[in-house]
């Protein structure tokens, strides 16, 4: 283990591996880390976080909720986590992150440029399953209309297609008729 600036910590930290910190670093709450972990900016917990394999941190880091990493995981650039966040797999963050809700990945996941994940508000279920009830009855009711719409048109078409028949009909029996009537030379 190796600090060369301010380091803190309120409440249980455990390291099991090599560790570094070369900036302010700071922990209120549980902290582990079983593998190596690498800080060389500003880093802050305030909840919950877990480190089983190698991880490293370049430049600010934030967690104010539970965070798990049991693979590799790097940031370069600004990282923000303000809820529950897993990774299990590699992860990578060149440039700035955020994540105010739940985030998971259990594979491979990069970031190279700006990255923003924000939930909205969870509904109740009863909520959630009365609005897609609602829209599946609009979606209905819309694709009704448009076969509604599409039999009218269709209907117009074979109406104005009947229409022009008799008209043809009408001037070749007009024309028969006219060739009839007129005397011959």
């Amino acid at each position: 283990m190796q600090v060369c600036g301010h380091l803190e910590v309120f409440g249980c930290f455990e390291v099991f591996g090599y560790f570094e910190v070369f900036g302010y670093f700071e922990v209120f709450g549980y902290f582990e880390v079983f593998g190596y972990f690498e800080v060389f900016g500003y880093f802050e917990v305030f909840g919950y976080f877990e480190v089983f394999g190698y991880f490293e941190v370049f430049g600010y880091f934030e967690v104010f909720g539970y965070f798990e990493v049991f693979g590799y995981f790097e940031v370069f650039g600004y990282f923000e986590v303000f809820g529950y966040f897993e990774v299990f797999g590699y992860f990578e963050v060149f440039g700035y992150f955020e994540v105010f809700g739940y985030f998971e990945v259990f594979g491979y996941f990069e970031v190279f440029g700006y990255f923003e994940k924000i939930k909205k508000k969870k509904k109740k279920k009863n909520e959630e399953e009365g609005g897609r009830r609602r829209m599946r009855r609009r979606q209905v009711k819309e694709e009704g209309e448009k076969k509604k719409n599409n039999k009218e048109e269709e209907d117009e078409r074979r109406r104005r297609k009947e229409e022009e028949k008799a008209i043809r009909y009408m001037q070749v029996s007009g024309a028969a008729l006219l060739t009839h009537l007129t005397p011959s030379r």
